[in-house]
């Protein structure tokens, strides 16, 4: 078995730079933020145009992989309309703002802006 995170990505939603990288690979990565709790392992890779999201899950029986890409194509201040839905749509500041690749904050400031 390979200790690769994903092998030979062909197509898939990751970037072969992410999903051909062992773990090992991954957590030396300046431009991958690694977060663990509990049971998941999340990575996530943000660039100005989309955010890459890892999860994997381990349960006593099984391990799940989940894999997400968000992909942009306005600046985040730029996005009042998406904003406005996903947050319609009973999604936190916080839950909006890891799906575009930014800060809580930074989506409270534009929701702020909108209501102006």
């Amino acid at each position: 078995m390979s200790n690769n995170l994903v092998k030979k990505n062909n197509g898939g939603l990751l970037p072969d730079n992410i999903g051909n990288a062992t773990l090992n690979q991954l957590l030396s990565r300046s431009d991958v933020e690694v977060h663990k709790k509990d049971n998941k392992i999340t990575l996530k890779q943000k660039t100005p145009t989309e955010s890459v999201t890892v999860e994997i899950r381990a349960y006593p029986d099984t391990t799940t992989v989940s894999q997400s890409r968000t992909a942009r194509t306005r600046p985040i201040n730029q996005m009042g309309d998406t904003i406005k839905q996903m947050r319609s749509e009973g999604q936190t500041q916080a839950d909006i703002a890891d799906k575009l690749g930014t800060t809580q904050s930074n989506i409270s400031k534009i929701e702020k802006t909108m209501k102006k």
